[in-house]
């Protein structure tokens, strides 16, 4: 299971974990499906790697371009039949998401760390609405390893993960 924008399971996830892994049905863009294709900015020209492009989903990038690819620093927004979606803000690599950024969905749940290819990869925590925290280690998209889930009243709990499946 990647995290990105795409209509995921979210129902396989652990109950304590639906609501802050939300941002998987408003994140970023993924790279790596059959259904991926490049969104262009209409009014840049600027092109963002994504997942289902359909008449309905408008990006924006604000930030340079290099050879018609988001590039550098800057700011993605998705908007789905013209209401805001999703925002990241941070760095891209030829179209793609590469390096620190922060992304934020609609209902104000956040992703802060590192991205490689478009997806969560490497060190990141993930913030939702109610407060609760996720930090852990993101490999190609999805949580691998040991993670600290705390609570708005700062309870932790420890959280492991191999390749995306919660083991314990």
């Amino acid at each position: 299971m990647k995290f990105c924008l795409s209509w995921i399971p979210v129902m396989k996830m652990p109950h304590y974990t639906k609501s802050t892994l939300r941002i998987a049905l408003f994140g970023l863009l993924c790279s790596t499906t059959a259904h991926a294709e490049w969104f262009v900015d209409e009014d840049t020209g600027c092109k963002v790697w994504g997942e289902h492009p359909q008449p309905i989903v408008k990006v924006h990038w604000s930030g340079d371009c290099v050879d018609g690819k988001a590039s550098g620093e800057g700011l993605m927004e998705v908007f789905i039949d013209g209401f805001p979606f999703s925002r990241y803000e941070g760095e891209y690599k030829e179209g793609k998401a590469e390096g620190h950024g922060v992304l934020v969905t609609p209902d104000d749940a956040r992703y802060e760390g590192e991205f490689s290819d478009n997806n969560m990869h490497g060190h990141g925590v993930i913030i939702s609405p109610d407060g609760k925290r996720l930090e852990g280690t993101f490999v190609n998209g999805v949580p691998d390893g040991v993670f600290s889930l705390t609570t708005p009243e700062g309870k932790k709990v420890e959280i492991e993960f191999e390749q995306g499946r919660r083991v314990r």
